[in-house]
């Protein structure tokens, strides 16, 4: 059909009986045939033949077919003519209302789009139709803007597909949820058997087409198997489209056209290039070159540099690819601004700068946004290229402007997916990984990795993670996807590594590099390759395998994005600390570090900055754990601090007391500085007092820690509502006292005649009261006036930091207040008791009460000036949304502010 359109004069309108009357004679299908010359009369008020047994479910799907084509590939005034002709002579047919809605979608006009589809739903017809059209009802309405209205038409799409017979509706109906509202209702887990329903249905009619096909002329059996072998392509089936498009080759030749040769032999060398199958590929591409120039069809030709500049770039024969790619870009200018040209600049790019020249590919990337902008559509380019560079703000708004265009829908929630990981969100994470999944599984698995098994790895469920690893790979290899076999296997080896299976890691990367290799997907064989010369490294400490690890990281320099690069890094530090060269070892953590702060200086919001650093602690942790376990070793308490100031500062996107990290913190006299640092297995922490600086690996498991942290803000935060009961609140001795054996007991022999402990919390410890944990548990365990706290025998101080001036944390006899006012019908309970307890832990010298009437704002502020120190027993209210509005209650005064209020404004 589409080759009588092409011969069509330019501008001229297309008469659909005659078009119809024409694929009746080329056609040796007879059924076909009928059903054409049935149509055709139809469409001419003309006496139709009798249709043939069985031919109506055909007619449904080749009219549908034809539809789509006459609606996207040729002008649009031969859309508005057929659709008028089927409109006058078929006016409640199924095809009517779906034109109607093709020539508004084709003008934006999505509210007649809307009506048209409304108008199907609204015919008597079986329920798999009507899914369809709320379907597109729903689509439409998103486009629109009117969500709400969408998400009630997409209720509408469920149906049992149990409840559908075959025919003529059903078929016409699984055309229709294939080609546009498939991936929608796969968004939604109950739709999940509609959606198989219709695959089996779509393979049905394949073989069904390509069975009839080998009856009919040359020319139609080659329209028919190319065109189910590019729908293979599509859905990811290497191995199945391979299958078809080898005997097309032979078939094309008999038929002798040039542009058909050409074509046939391009297409069959891509997917051998996916396969895998280079040899093969180069010789049949370099025939669609030579082809392609005896036809001088840029169309083709460009499509045919394309493919041999994946060959070459996949071998490593740069010149060969460059001048490909030169070539590629060549064709694709040639015909304007398309989204053709836009890849060549990309594709070219790519290749560019993983050989290191990256001026040549800047400059290329910018031609491919100038185009992405002005095509307006093909947004997942700019995020893929926006996060290779380390903007993840833009990535993501990119990705997310893609998937509201329906553009490259599957790569572009993979994207949002590493996005949403780098950033720290594993909630979204999660989700995205579930949706682009469900969709990748309703597309007919398209050349793709299923990612939710990455992602359950990265947020700490190894044996969920392992099983859908493994369920994945063998769907992935039965579709002889190469390229996503060996991603899901390098998230494997990854995954194995983690949990001490070297020599089963270094199994699957070795497997994974060589798959990786042969299709050209260069950061996954980096990957690959690195995972397995660390898992063999780990195993045997085979030099060869430390200089393939090294080898791999200079590699990554000239071509990965920062976030491979810093993976790389660190898979080598990890080698050089099990090895005992940790000093060289945190050089290289160093160099991750600097490459994902590079990351993390172009992301424009605090949070997510925040949050992307967070989620990149990994690097700070690997190097504290190799400061920790060489605590003994000179210099070690100076890459601590170095460290610790990295890790608690700028993983938090600030760097706290960096004017003076240069110089070493120094302890006052009577004072003792413990910097905390929780890792994944272990806690650890710097001692400094003014006669020792020591590095402590502390026994307990700091997954113990975590669990007796967690215990004691569950007993304290007792709440109604949101409301905290204050009456059901008790601290849990026991629990302040496990968590002072944990942390501070080994810590004693160190802190003998010391008065002061300023305390450099990290992570959950910044949520323990440090000053409230029980050293001496009392007789009976429950009686707190007879249990002994941390604050019993020292004064206790919390930073954020080591390198703050010593003066800030020196405690200093002074006087002393506690504030005591006058609240009438307001009594503090026990507050008697609370300033003799206070009278008691401090220099009775020093000590004053500023009570009753006399305890005024005015009063506590003339105090406040003298540089006491207030010990309130009052009545407060801290108010979150505006803090500065928090106040304490005090006695009455003459003074402007609200009565007896001390606001902290």
């Amino acid at each position: 059909m589409l080759d009588l359109l092409a011969v069509q004069p330019a501008g001229a309108t297309v008469d659909v009986p005659l078009l119809l009357d024409s694929l009746s004679v080329r056609t040796e299908d007879p059924s076909l045939g009928s059903c054409y010359r049935h149509l055709s009369a139809r469409l001419t008020g003309t006496k139709p033949p009798p249709m043939p047994s069985g031919g109506l479910t055909r007619v449904a799907e080749d009219c549908f077919r034809m539809a789509l084509q006459l609606a996207y590939d040729v002008p649009r005034a031969v859309t508005v003519r057929a659709q008028t002709i089927l409109s006058q002579r078929y006016p409640r047919a199924i095809l009517a209302p779906t034109w109607a809605a093709s020539i508004a979608e084709l003008d934006r006009d999505y509210a007649a789009a809307v009506r048209a589809m409304r108008r199907l739903t609204r015919l008597d017809r079986p329920p798999l139709v009507r899914a369809a059209a709320w379907g597109l009802v729903a689509r439409f309405e998103h486009e629109r803007g009117r969500h709400a209205a969408a998400e009630r038409a997409e209720r509408a799409v469920r149906v049992d597909p149990a409840s559908v017979a075959p025919g003529y509706e059903a078929s016409w109906a699984t055309i229709m949820l294939s080609h546009i509202s498939l991936g929608r209702l796969a968004d939604a887990r109950e739709d999940t058997a509609l959606v198989h329903h219709v695959e089996r249905v779509i393979a049905s009619a394949e073989s069904t087409r390509i069975a009839a096909a080998a009856r009919g002329d040359h020319r139609g059996r080659m329209a028919v198997l190319l065109e189910a072998a590019l729908a293979r392509l599509d859905h990811g089936r290497i191995d199945g489209a391979i299958e078809l498009l080898e005997p097309l080759t032979a078939l094309a030749d008999s038929m002798g056209d040039t542009g058909n040769r050409s074509y046939v032999r391009m297409r069959l060398g891509r997917a051998l290039v996916k396969r895998g199958r280079l040899a093969e590929a180069e010789r049949h591409l370099l025939q669609a070159r030579l082809l392609g120039e005896r036809a001088a069809m840029p169309e083709i030709q460009k499509e045919v540099e394309h493919n041999l500049l994946h060959l070459y770039d996949s071998q490593g024969r740069d010149s060969a690819a460059l001048a490909a790619g030169t070539a590629f870009i060549r064709f694709a200018e040639a015909g304007g601004l398309d989204p053709v040209r836009m890849i060549s600049y990309r594709d070219v790019g790519l290749f560019l700068r993983s050989r290191g020249a990256l001026a040549e590919s800047r400059a290329l990337f910018e031609r491919m946004l100038e185009d992405v902008d002005s095509l307006r559509h093909d947004w997942f380019w700019a995020g893929e290229y926006l996060e290779l560079t380390g903007d993840l703000a833009g990535a993501r708004r990119y990705y997310e402007l893609a998937l509201e265009a329906g553009n490259e829908m599957i790569r572009s929630l993979e994207g949002l997916v590493r996005v949403h990981l780098a950033l720290g969100d594993t909630v979204k994470a999660l989700e995205t990984a579930r949706m682009h999944d469900r969709r990748r599984d309703a597309s007919g698995s398209p050349e793709s990795s299923p990612v939710l098994p990455a992602v359950l790895a990265a947020v700490g469920a190894p044996d969920s993670a392992r099983n859908a690893f493994e369920s994945a790979r063998a769907v992935v290899a039965l579709h002889g996807q190469v390229a996503a076999w060996a991603t899901l296997s390098t998230d494997l080896a990854a995954l194995e590594l983690r949990v001490g299976a070297y020599r089963r890691a270094a199994s699957l990367g070795d497997s994974a590099h060589q798959a990786a290799s042969r299709v050209g997907a260069t950061t996954i064989a980096l990957r690959a390759r690195g995972l397995a010369a660390l898992a063999r490294w780990l195993v045997s400490r085979d030099p060869g395998a430390l200089a393939d690890l090294r080898a791999v990281v200079q590699a990554g320099e000239g071509s990965a994005g920062p976030p491979v690069r810093a993976d790389l890094q660190r898979m080598l530090a990890h080698a050089l600390t099990h090895d005992g060269r940790w000093p060289e070892a945190l050089g290289w953590l160093q160099r991750s570090a600097e490459t994902l702060d590079s990351v993390a200086a172009v992301i424009p919001m605090d949070a997510q900055q925040a949050a992307y650093r967070g989620a990149q602690r990994g690097v700070y942790d690997q190097a504290l754990a190799a400061i920790a376990a060489n605590a003994a070793e000179p210099g070690s308490t100076a890459s601590w601090l170095a460290w610790s100031v990295r890790r608690k500062g700028r993983t938090y996107g600030i760097d706290p007391g960096q004017s003076s990290s240069s110089r070493p913190p120094v302890a006052a006299p009577g004072m003792a500085i413990v910097d905390y640092v929780l890792l994944d297995s272990t806690i650890a922490a710097l001692v400094i007092t003014p006669t020792v600086r020591r590095i402590v690996t502390l026994g307990a498991h700091a997954r113990e820690v975590r669990r007796a942290v967690q215990s004691l803000r569950r007993a304290l935060d007792v709440r109604v509502g949101s409301t905290l009961d204050v009456s059901r609140a008790a601290y849990p001795l026991e629990v302040a006292h496990q968590l002072y054996g944990q942390l501070l007991r080994p810590l004693e022999p160190f802190l003998h005649g010391l008065r002061t402990l300023v305390i450099v919390p990290d992570g959950p410890l910044h949520l323990v009261p440090f000053d409230a944990l029980v050293s001496a548990l009392p007789a009976d365990g429950r009686d707190e006036a007879a249990a002994r706290f941390l604050i019993d025998d020292f004064a206790v101080v919390q930073s954020v930091s080591p390198h703050v001036d010593p003066t800030a944390w020196r405690i200093e006899p002074r006087r002393i207040v506690a504030v005591v006012p006058a609240t009438p019908g307001r009594a503090v309970p026990d507050s008697r008791a609370e300033v003799v307890g206070v009278r008691g832990a401090v220099n009775e010298a020093g000590f004053s009460v500023l009570e009753g009437d006399a305890a005024t704002p005015e009063a506590v502020l003339a105090v406040a000036a003298s540089g006491a120190i207030l010990h309130f027993v009052a009545h407060a209210r801290a108010v979150e949304s505006d803090p500065g509005s928090s106040w304490i209650a005090l006695a009455s005064g003459d003074s402007g502010r609200r009565a007896g209020l001390l606001e902290a404004r």
